[in-house]
């Protein structure tokens, strides 16, 4: 599988984000959208807002020592808008305003650029374009990002343009010097983009449950690539999903927030059932017997530990309880020093469940052993007699290229791989699979080295097939690399971008107004009259009966009814992309546009 990663990716823009587009003021709707995607992230929150008069409004600031909602509600009174993004950021500063040829607009990005000196070069290089630069020399990934999308002629060629460029991951948001909001998802849909609509307007979100308490209601969730633009009126569709998917499995296994649904399917219900399978699989059948209790790691063990027990029979009882009210994520801080001490002082014991008792804990995940030794310690200084460790995911081999949650530095940072380097130095990293495997001599080997150094009397963890299963998704749209270094994943990601590149070379040879163009397009008018003139008329129905109730209605996603939708021929700025013969002859018998929730008014 190769030698490990030993450098942190360069450009790092993890974190979550949220936006509206309203025929209303929107700010404190911002604001709290925002927040509640506070668990994404601790280091950068900025909010900008857009208003008709005032034009555009920002702040950025850092929430290291303080709440976002504590940070920014003193200049909640200064905000107004009826369109606004908001960012939680766990590096470079978000929203950014950028001018530009296609006009003024502020873009939020999240995810993760491998390759950003090599554009930030070819940039300079080829474009004359210069950066801000931030400390140690960088440069924000954003806007590298907004440079990229520069670059093209509209915005919905600039964005594909930058997903495909990127190596890495990258799911973004505009908001247009007119309110309007243009929403991308990564080329390979690694985070969701979730869209809800309220009787004013629409909202995105990475985070579903950010609309519950908002009053919006659930409409769609881009797919893989998806462009979209969104107005208070509806939303239209600017660049089609692609088939090929990698959601990343690490959300629903810990970092997504449990009330939260993606793809369909809900977080604390995926853990729940993970820890029931868990328990299935468990390998030790006198084991329930032995025990006293089940208990999870706060927070997100907690549901997983709550499966077990309901599955295996044992109590299931809180050992550890976190101080919530101030201490944050331990993976979250860049030093090791302080994610050491925030484990420490967060998870409080109950000692008089520990006394005496044996007790099987669930954790998430095991990284890099930050809390694994202090667990032991308080249980056995509080008077556990047998502590036995499952991990609720398989072992961590590799680290995250793609949205490098762990915000690790190095490969050698995991515990696994600093075990394995141990036994067979860089040699042992030909045999990771054997080392996750746990009916294997290393997998073994693995498993008793991690128990014995750390004090477990068992350990053991969550096989691929189980979170699998849990999740309930195909695996084949479920990033895994994180615990397989999954290479067919790289390769379908490759297969991806080199068909991305052959489509954007074959769009430099279809130039509008030529007979190719107008032969295509008369073809793709001609098939889609009678084709659509049905569909066309019970949408106009539907319509009318909505604006009679004063409502707007949605049309779901193609993606969304398992159909494959067209690539819309207009931008947002009302031009024509470029696109190869190929590409219109094959739209020919597709629908020319796709339109959601636009009023004929």
């Amino acid at each position: 599988m190769g030698l490990p990663r030993t450098s942190k990716p360069e450009g790092l823009a993890l974190g979550g984000f949220f936006a509206i587009t309203s025929r209303r003021q929107i700010e404190e709707d911002v604001f709290f959208g925002t927040d509640y995607h506070s668990h994404l992230g601790n280091y950068r929150a900025g909010l900008a807002l857009w208003d008709k008069k005032l034009g555009y409004n920002r702040e950025i600031h850092s929430i290291q020592k303080n709440s976002f909602r504590s940070r920014f509600s003193d200049f909640l009174t200064e905000f107004h808008g009826t369109s606004g993004i908001g960012c939680i950021a766990d590096d470079a500063p978000s929203p950014l305003i950028i001018s530009s040829h296609l006009g003024t607009y502020a873009i939020s990005f999240v995810g993760v650029i491998n390759n950003l000196s090599e554009l930030r070069d070819e940039l300079l290089e080829t474009h004359g374009i210069h950066f801000n630069t931030q400390s140690a020399s960088r440069i924000n990934p954003t806007e590298l990002v907004s440079a990229l999308i520069n670059t093209q002629d509209t915005f919905t060629a600039g964005i594909r343009y930058a997903q495909e460029r990127v190596e890495g991951s990258c799911s973004l948001v505009l908001m247009l010097d007119d309110g309007r909001l243009i929403a991308g998802r990564d080329r390979l849909g690694r985070l969701p983009i979730i869209i809800g609509q309220d009787e004013d307007g629409y909202a995105l979100a990475l985070e579903s449950f950010a609309f519950e308490k908002l009053g919006y209601e659930y409409v769609c969730e881009l797919g893989p690539n998806e462009i979209s633009e969104i107005t208070p009126e509806g939303m239209e569709q600017l660049a089609a999903p692609s088939t090929e998917m990698q959601i990343c499995s690490f959300m629903w296994n810990y970092y997504g927030y449990p009330t939260s649904t993606y793809e369909g399917v809900n977080v604390e219900i995926m853990r729940n059932r993970n820890g029931e399978i868990m328990a299935e699989e468990e390998n030790d059948p006198e084991l329930f017997s032995k025990l006293d209790y089940i208990s999870g790691m706060p927070d997100s063990g907690v549901p997983h530990a709550m499966g077990y027990a309901f599955q295996s029979g044992v109590k299931f009882a809180r050992c550890y309880i976190k101080y919530t009210p101030t201490w944050s994520r331990s993976f979250m801080p860049h030093l090791q020093g302080s994610r050491n001490r925030i484990a420490r002082m967060k998870q409080v014991p109950v000692k008089e469940l520990i006394d005496g008792k044996n007790i099987l804990f669930v954790d998430d995940s095991i990284v890099r052993g930050t809390q694994l030794r202090q667990t032991v310690e308080f249980l056995k200084a509080n008077g556990a007699k047998e502590v036995h460790m499952r991990s609720a995911c398989p072992p961590m081999m590799y680290s995250c290229p793609f949205l490098n949650f762990s915000a690790s530095n190095s490969e050698l940072e995991l515990i696994t791989r600093r075990i394995i380097m141990e036994f067979e130095g860089e040699p042992g990293f030909k045999h990771i699979d054997e080392y996750a495997d746990k009916d294997t001599e290393r997998g073994k080997n693995l498993r008793h080295s991690l128990a014995e150094r750390f004090g477990f009397t068992s350990l053991e963890f969550q096989s691929l097939d189980g979170i699998v299963k849990a999740i309930g998704i195909d695996r084949k749209k479920l990033c895994t690399y994180c615990w397989t270094g999954d290479k067919a994943a790289f390769g379908r990601a490759l297969r991806a971008r080199k068909a991305a590149r052959q489509e954007a070379a074959a769009g430099a040879e279809y130039i509008e107004g030529s007979d190719a163009a107008k032969s295509a397009e008369s073809a793709s008018r001609t098939s889609n009259t009678s084709r659509t003139s049905d569909d066309s008329r019970m949408k106009s129905a539907a319509r009318a009966r909505a604006r009679a109730r004063g409502t707007t209605l949605l049309i779901p996603s193609p993606a969304h009814r398992g159909e494959t939708a067209p690539r819309s021929e207009t931008t947002s700025r009302g031009e024509t992309a470029l696109r190869s013969e190929t590409e219109l002859r094959a739209e020919a018998a597709r629908a020319t546009t796709t339109k959601i929730g636009k009023q004929n008014a």
